[in-house]
């Protein structure tokens, strides 16, 4: 069982999840530990989870949010909680590999990046420290950045997609075929289809359709 990280009684959590089947377990892997933690809300909506987060009488502790959202990211919360002044713990989740999003965690203040499949043990561990205000896997404590001053100009998460990935979202965007892309860049048809699914899964993206609507809104098409 996680020790206890801070005083005054459990961990308030709220949970923000794209999937509500999601948001819900989350929620109930949390609240199987009542000493520990105190889930006060879950939500699939992004803009409501921020509001809530900011501008609700109780406020939680911890926010637990997916990275792959409707609209927007887990990186747009964080950033737009933090561009706010906010002192919330944020742990992200995301059901691929937590090592490629370490990075742009630290870049908007998150305290953690955890795969879905840590969800009992590390989960737990993640979000006390949270609470306690310390960041772990490599990111910062919220004091280095949370509060007045910081973080003013809202931190633009640009998703990294390499220059094959960027030139087969173009192509795309450009209404060729993967078979005429796959000539245009002298690949297989396989290896175009590839980049593209590697392209929408760093995009967060359901579909080619909204993995190019988020390149546009990126400039990632240069």
């Amino acid at each position: 069982m996680p020790s206890s990280e801070h005083a005054g009684g459990p961990a308030a959590v709220a949970v923000l999840d794209n999937d509500p089947f999601a948001a819900r377990a989350l929620a109930a892997v949390l609240s199987h530990d009542p000493r520990h933690f105190h889930v006060m809300w879950w939500s699939s909506s992004a803009p409501e989870a921020i509001q809530r987060c900011l501008h609700a009488r109780e406020l939680p502790q911890v926010l637990v949010c997916d990275i792959a959202l409707s609209g927007m990211t887990g990186m747009d919360v964080c950033a737009t909680i933090r561009k706010a002044g906010s002192r919330i713990g944020v742990v992200l989740v995301t059901a691929y590999d937590p090592k490629e999003y370490v990075a742009d965690a630290v870049s908007v203040g998150a305290q953690a990046v955890l795969g879905k499949d840590e969800a009992m043990h590390g989960l737990m561990e993640a979000v006390q420290k949270a609470a306690a205000g310390r960041g772990v896997c490599g990111c910062p404590d919220v004091s280095a950045v949370a509060g007045p001053g910081r973080n003013e100009g809202g931190p633009r998460v640009v998703p990294r997609l390499s220059e094959r990935e960027r030139a087969v979202m173009r192509f795309f965007a450009k209404g060729m075929k993967a078979d005429d892309i796959a000539e245009r860049l002298d690949l297989s048809r396989n290896t175009v289809m590839t980049y593209s699914h590697r392209a929408l899964r760093k995009l967060h993206a359901e579909n080619r359709e909204e993995a190019m609507e988020k390149c546009g809104r990126y400039d990632l098409f240069k």
